[in-house]
């Protein structure tokens, strides 16, 4: 039985992509894609600050990563390197960050959940989602999506 060489994790972030060919894995501020086959590394980012969430768009074509503490979400694109998208939630927070069914839309909910903010990847446009109910700590809120989606926030 063969094992691959160890290789350092933060807070156990990391995450297989949903196509399966993908491993994502962070170390504090640093992001690192690996072939899942070979274990080599594709690509390796550096966020603005220690990750505290990681999630795949569910076409394995784009990576988010939360730092709550500093409000910011990071997206990243696996085909475009050199693309990358920016989003801070300023002063109103951020508890939660996750993608929409269609992976082109990152959901991120401020704190004492005030609002969802809903940001087009692909428009460059905002909306919001003002006081959505909140859940109880640990328990996910879902709503319904066109063509049958969910989308969810904890």
């Amino acid at each position: 039985m063969n094992f691959s060489e160890v290789f350092k994790l933060s807070s156990q972030l990391c995450k297989f992509s949903p196509d399966g060919k993908y491993l994502a894995s962070c170390v504090q501020y640093r992001l690192v894609v690996r072939d899942v086959d070979t274990l080599q590394i594709l690509q390796l980012y550096t966020c603005l600050d220690q990750i505290q969430h990681v999630e795949w768009s569910a076409d394995s074509r784009f990576i988010l990563c939360a730092m709550y503490k500093r409000g910011l979400v990071q997206v990243w694109s696996l085909e475009q390197p050199e693309w990358h998208c920016k989003i801070d939630e300023g002063s109103a927070g951020l508890v939660a960050s996750c993608w929409s069914p269609d992976g082109r839309h990152v959901l991120n909910t401020t704190e004492f959940h005030l609002r969802i903010t809903v940001w087009s990847l692909c428009t460059k446009s905002v909306s919001y989602i003002k006081y959505p109910k909140a859940c109880q700590q640990g328990t996910a809120a879902t709503w319904p999506w066109p063509r049958g989606g969910t989308a969810r926030t904890t």
